[in-house]
């Protein structure tokens, strides 16, 4: 005997992004006028192995946080 559904249909979820971390960070050897903070990361990707490079101007929150690799997540809804 089928046990009963007691959810009805539950919505598909949509996939966890893989994010890309920072390896090093550090402050750039130029500072632009319209950035908000002097600090950035180098991101890899731990999955695929993607080397996006350094990216600056970035709080530190956003630099603990990493950022989305556009390999892994290739034809993911972002």
């Amino acid at each position: 005997m089928r046990q009963a559904d007691l959810f009805g249909d539950t919505p598909v979820r949509r996939p966890r992004r893989v994010m890309m971390h920072a390896t090093d960070t550090g402050q750039p050897p130029y500072s632009m006028p319209h950035w908000r903070t002097d600090k950035g990361g180098h991101f890899e990707c731990q999955r695929c192995g993607h080397v996006h490079g350094w990216q600056f101007n970035m709080t530190e929150s956003e630099i603990w946080r990493g950022l989305p690799c556009p390999t892994c997540n290739k034809g993911a809804n972002q």
